[in-house]
């Protein structure tokens, strides 16, 4: 599994295992200051973990992630 990687890998592993979300999807949350990313030339990295906590919240009360428009 991999920990941190681009957005185009971690949309990779997330579509390996199960979950319905596009490299679209994942740069608007970069954008929008949601997901965390580190700049590295002309790419961003992006850690899994961080992604799994957007997509399965632990805390009840958190309101959810508004999708990508």
């Amino acid at each position: 599994m991999i920990k941190v990687g681009t957005i185009k890998q971690i949309h990779e592993q997330l579509m390996s295992e199960g979950y319905n979300v596009s490299e679209h999807c994942l740069r608007i949350w970069v954008k929008r200051g949601i997901l965390p990313a580190i700049p590295v030339g002309v790419k961003s990295l992006i850690s899994y973990r961080k992604v799994l906590e957007i997509l399965e919240p632990q805390d009840n009360d958190a309101p959810p992630v508004a999708l990508a428009e």
